[in-house]
């Protein structure tokens, strides 16, 4: 007796489609970690020659720290590196939008750590890139030098806090100079202004500023539980400066 062919097809279909639900996402968080827009960080640093040392941690520890944040949830990463005007058209190196470890390794390898003029840099020139961006979540500004005096620098911070784009600063060295103009474009924003102690809490302040955008205090729950008998001092101070995650 032979078999129903349209019968067959039937069960064929149920078959597929029984294993298709199985497969698809259930849970809300499951849904949002498939189909949520990934979020968008720009990282603004320093690239003249006294913030080498930063630019060389970053690069040994971009697998790990795109590691840690890819647990969290989707992102991409654009990272700028600025100096000052007398550097020309090397004022501004910028990446393309990725989280590819691959992609960030080769770009930075690029930047070479130089450059720079008299004490401050162009960082209002970086602000100026991060507003002109389609998108951003939050911005991540490093750099032991202020920006110049004459220039915007205040306009720039308030209109980034205006598209809701909080600029999250993190002081290398102790200038003056350097924490209070830092201090002001994050309070203009709506940001958090910090001093980076140690170039080892680097990947750490990083992440957390990004986890904290992508997933709020479940995602740092999370990340404290998986990383937290390493965490310096600072970095849990800095966590506690966090405004409250809207998430």
């Amino acid at each position: 007796m032979s078999q129903d062919p349209f019968k067959s097809s039937l069960d064929h279909i149920k078959t597929r489609d029984k294993q298709s639900l199985t497969r698809e996402p259930r849970t809300y968080d499951q849904l949002i970690a498939k189909y949520a827009k990934p979020i968008r960080i720009m990282g603004l640093v320093d690239a003249t020659g006294s913030m080498k040392p930063v630019w060389d941690k970053t690069l040994e520890s971009i697998q790990e720290l795109i590691r840690r944040i890819l647990e969290a949830g989707r992102m991409e990463l654009s990272w700028v590196a600025y100096r000052d005007y007398c550097d020309q058209h090397r004022i501004i190196e910028q990446s393309d939008w990725s989280s590819s470890v691959e992609y960030f390794q080769t770009f930075m390898d690029k930047i070479s750590c130089n450059g720079g003029g008299d004490f401050p840099e162009a960082v209002e020139k970086a602000l100026e890139v991060a507003i002109e961006e389609f998108d951003v979540s939050r911005v991540i500004l490093i750099g032991d030098a202020p920006p110049h005096e004459d220039k915007d620098y205040r306009g720039q911070a308030i209109e980034l806090g205006k598209l809701n784009r909080p600029v999250f600063s993190f002081v290398v060295g102790n200038h003056p100079d350097t924490q209070r103009t830092f201090g002001e474009i994050s309070q203009l924003s709506s940001g958090v202004c910090f001093n980076l102690e140690n170039h080892e809490d680097i990947v750490d302040l990083i992440a957390v500023t990004v986890i904290d955008q992508i997933g709020g205090q479940k995602s740092l729950g999370k990340y404290l539980n998986s990383y937290g008998s390493s965490l310096s001092p600072s970095v849990k101070k800095f966590i506690q400066q966090l405004p409250p995650s809207k998430n």
